[in-house]
């Protein structure tokens, strides 16, 4: 049963893990050079386009999921040296790219994707 639940908690944080890494990339080499091209319409057709869902939709629960996973995965083989060790660096970076994201980018990503015109000047 531990061997299963094990297996379940790896495979969840690896999918977790690519599904953020691949969401980074998008969002840095699609998304965001799209917004800021030709400002100030480009910044009005992206807060259009944003209206259903953002980035603060999207990153923080998936995140918070990374973050949950991983430390299941890490609890469950500590007792493999090699994975532990593999596990907890992974965590540890996730750790950091959240507490960065939630640092730098949720308040600028507040301004242009929640607050926008409105409350800001172009």
């Amino acid at each position: 049963m531990k061997q299963k639940l094990t297996y379940f908690f790896m495979v969840s944080y690896l999918w977790i893990t690519f599904i953020m890494l691949g969401a980074f990339i998008l969002e840095v080499f699609m998304v965001y050079p799209n917004i800021f091209h030709n400002v100030p319409e480009s910044f009005e057709v992206s807060m259009d386009f944003m209206e259903a869902a953002s980035p603060h939709t999207f990153f923080p629960p998936l995140g918070l999921a990374s973050w949950i996973t991983g430390a299941g995965a890490l609890i469950l083989v500590w007792k493999i040296k090699p994975a532990r060790s593999w596990v907890l660096g992974s965590i540890l970076v996730m750790i950091l790219l959240g507490l960065i994201s939630m640092l730098f980018e949720w308040p600028r990503n507040e301004i242009m994707f929640i607050e926008g015109q409105s409350v800001h000047s172009v």
